[in-house]
């Protein structure tokens, strides 16, 4: 069996560590020209659910953080959209007997929380009709103390101190992440490497035969995956494009920059609310990734550029860069003998660590319709349950993150008042609640990869972001479970105060002692 994968950035060289490591018998090639290709390495912004992925191929968390000058993060800050700022943390809708007893939420437990049962959130939130709690973060977040202090919970030997799986996740280095998977895992366990660009895609009933390159090369497959990013070198040919009318953001303006101080390392990732759209701000070792995310049919990007600059000019390593896409989907992802993973597939834009979550479910999702169907599975079955996934997972960011737009408050230019209307169009109000109560939006279908934002963030959306009326979603739980989950709310550790966090607990200062050690 061979398999070909077009593309060595980040989801490129995930998908070759992954299908290698899993298929050690299988033939798995790259198709890449890096130096033709450069990489824009700014910083990208990681889900918990990521680590899965890491933790199959192999990587140990220790070595690449520190070789790769990435770091941790342990939510996203939400910065101006509201008339406060808010905390998304990785705080699972938990099994509530793990909850009331003090144990360890492990994703085996959490997977079978689901809504036809009482869930943590439905008690959550009677309590706070009744106005006898706060926030979810402030009451289910281990580390929403951590985060409004910028505080580091992890130990001296450099692990995560909580009480849950998957609470914490990463910031990576993009300029260095995907060439190190490269060097230390995918050509240690015997990925081949083409190096040339495809010029050339010959098809047949079947699918793609083979491709060219551009020295003349002919390279034939059983399966072709497509991590070409935007270019879309071998799904173009099969399958055509769907926009997202509800996204308008197509633009992203980015830079590196220096340090004002170490301070501005965060354990979290920023993400500003401004006039244009968002700027988002994530600390690696050395530097800053910065960028503002806009719409070019509202804003000219030489104006954004020196918005940027002005902004943050002055400590600018690079000039800006601008990155351009169309918000939309493959309509047939997996076609054949072809599957289109990470923005190959479909684009919305950064927010919220989408991205690599999306990457990571079409690679476990491409890699088990290849197997199904080398057992005989009818190939067209196979890609039907890809495509279903795909899209699902596609049209599910999709709207949690238009409706961040849709449903804001501020600005008043025809950017803002645009998406408040198109938020009235598609009656976002009410989408939230159908989203909190829908069965993809479990943890347990975020584990099938169909989803990266489980019932309580579209809850925390309603709630902490835009303060919609949220009678509508109680479910009038019994007063027995309210009074024992307010018990736990009112004497729960504070994590910012455990006694066995390393002694330099402030994040940067923990992430200098990181970097300078070997666990």
């Amino acid at each position: 069996m061979k398999v070909t994968i077009v593309g060595a950035g980040t989801a490129g060289s995930l998908a070759a560590a992954y299908f290698k490591t899993t298929y050690p018998s299988w033939d798995i090639v790259q198709i890449h020209n890096s130096v033709k290709i450069p990489i824009i390495g700014v910083g990208e912004s990681l889900t918990p659910l990521v680590g899965a992925l890491f933790n199959k191929i192999g990587l140990d968390e220790s070595k690449w953080v520190k070789e790769t000058s990435s770091s941790f993060k342990i939510g996203n800050r939400f910065e101006g959209w509201s008339d406060k700022d808010v905390n998304v943390g990785f705080s699972y809708n938990k099994h509530l007997d793990n909850i009331l007893n003090n144990k360890h939420s492990n994703l085996e437990s959490m997977v079978t929380v689901s809504d036809d049962k009482f869930r943590l959130t439905d008690i959550w939130l009677d309590l706070y009709l009744k106005g006898k709690v706060g926030s979810f973060s402030e009451s289910f977040n281990e580390f929403h103390t951590c985060m409004e202090n910028n505080i580091a919970p992890f130990s001296s030997d450099g692990k995560i101190i909580s009480n849950q799986d998957y609470q914490h996740s990463y910031h990576i280095n993009a300029e260095k992440f995907a060439p190190w998977i490269q060097d230390n895992i995918n050509k240690k366990i015997g990925v081949k490497e083409l190096i040339g660009i495809i010029v050339d895609v010959n098809l047949d009933e079947n699918g793609i035969v083979n491709v060219q390159l551009d020295d003349g090369r002919i390279h034939t497959s059983d399966y072709w995956i497509d991590c070409s990013g935007f270019h879309r070198v071998l799904i173009n040919a099969l399958s055509s494009f769907e926009k997202y009318h509800h996204i308008k953001t197509n633009s992203a303006t980015v830079m590196p920059i220096k340090y004002n101080d170490k301070t501005e390392m965060k354990n979290y990732t920023r993400t500003i609310w401004n006039e244009y759209g968002w700027q988002f701000k994530i600390g690696l070792k050395e530097r800053l990734g910065t960028g503002i995310i806009y719409s070019d049919a509202y804003f000219d990007t030489s104006h954004i550029e020196q918005v940027l600059l002005q902004k943050e000019g002055p400590r600018n390593l690079k000039p800006p860069k601008t990155i351009k896409w169309t918000p939309g989907k493959m309509r047939q992802p997996g076609c054949k003998n072809v599957y289109s993973i990470a923005a190959a597939s479909g684009f919305i834009e950064p927010m919220e660590g989408n991205v690599l979550a999306h990457t990571v479910s079409g690679i476990m999702n491409s890699a088990r319709a290849i197997e199904e169907t080398s057992k005989g599975k009818p190939s067209k079955e196979s890609n039907n349950e890809f495509n279903r996934s795909t899209t699902i997972f596609l049209d599910d960011a999709a709207d949690f993150i238009s409706a961040h737009y849709t449903l804001c408050k501020k600005g008043n230019n025809e950017f803002w008042n645009d998406m408040r209307l198109i938020g009235k169009t598609y009656r976002h109000e009410e989408l939230l609640l159908h989203k909190y109560n829908h069965p993809n939006n479990t943890i347990k279908a975020a584990y099938k990869l169909l989803t990266t934002y489980p019932d309580f963030m579209w809850l925390q959306l309603a709630q902490e972001f835009y303060d919609l009326d949220l009678s509508e979603y109680s479910r009038n739980t019994p007063q027995h479970l309210q009074d024992q989950v307010l018990k736990y709310i009112q004497t729960k550790e504070n994590y910012c105060d455990k006694k066995n966090y390393h002694e330099k607990n402030s994040f940067p200062e923990f992430m200098d002692y990181y970097y300078s050690k070997r666990f």
